[in-house]
Parts: structure tokens; sequence; C-alpha cells
């Protein structure tokens, strides 16, 4: 399965990624999540918060998916690193997508 299979852009710019490692949510597996795109409101809201880096992130995290910070905290680490490169990914110019020079 390549890359391109695991993660789909949404005609709304939100993505959804395929868990390689799915989890279960209330005795129901999770086998993908959708990152809807960040708003300046939600990063700052996030900053507020006390707390270390890596917990800010999940609260971040939280919010874009829906779950549950506690919840996303039993994610692969495979899986959450794919989580924070998509959510690099909307802080380029042109989204969730690798970005090329212009």
């Amino acid at each position: 399965m390549t890359d391109k299979e695991d993660k789909t852009i949404n005609s709304d710019g939100s993505v959804t990624l395929r868990l390689t490692y799915p989890i279960s949510i209330d005795g129901k597996p999770l086998r993908e999540i959708t990152l809807k795109r960040p708003k300046v409101k939600m990063l700052k809201d996030v900053n507020n918060m006390t707390g270390r880096d890596e917990e800010r992130e999940l609260q971040m995290f939280g919010k874009l998916t829906g779950v549950n910070p506690e919840e996303l905290g039993e994610l692969d680490m495979y899986d959450y690193q794919r989580l924070q490169e998509v959510y690099a990914g909307f802080l380029y110019r042109h989204g969730p997508i690798a970005r090329t020079s212009a």
C-alpha cells in the first residue's frame, strides 16, 4: 500500500488518514482519522493551555479530529508520526501535499 492510498484529501481540504495500526474506541475499531483544516483560533486556544508541548499537540489533534486526546494517545507511533506530517502539511501554502518550488 502506498502513502497515496493511505491518505485522502477531501473536497473541504480535510485529510483522511487510514491507520496502519487501528485502535479501539468504546469497543469499536478506528481504522481512519480525518483531520479538518486548522484555524488560527484553534492554535491560540491550544497555545493558551498549560502543559508540555506534547500535551498541547494532542489537544490540537483532538480539536482537528474530534477524537479524545486520551484516545489519540493509544495510536501507534508510526500512525502518530503520519498524523503529525499531515498537520505540518496544512501549514504549507499548497495544503497537505508536498510543497514545490515556484
